[in-house]
């Protein structure tokens, strides 16, 4: 998930759910509801690919999830690398 790239530090699931969006527009995959993607998130956080901490956002307006990479994103560049789809735009990465 190299499109994340979240090395200017944590992002909101809401701020990731659109980059993902723009993402899978850009190769033409299908995109996952927020809710899936959330869920998805959540459990690449108990993997240890993402930190997850939560924030609240003040009295009265929730908590927000946010992420970080966990792991060395030339790592996560490598193993996508591997997709058709995906090879030129990791390219810009590389």
């Amino acid at each position: 998930m190299f499109w994340l790239r979240v090395s200017s530090g944590c992002k909101g699931t809401t701020q990731l759910y659109r980059r993902y969006k723009r993402f899978t527009k850009e190769i033409g995959a299908d995109t996952y509801q927020q809710g899936t993607f959330r869920n998805n998130f959540n459990y690449l956080t108990h993997k240890n690919v993402f930190e997850g901490d939560r924030r609240g956002r003040g009295r009265g307006r929730g908590m927000t999830n946010m992420y970080s990479l966990s792991v060395d994103p030339d790592l996560v560049i490598d193993k996508v690398g591997d997709d058709n789809r995906l090879s030129q735009i990791t390219e810009r990465f590389k």
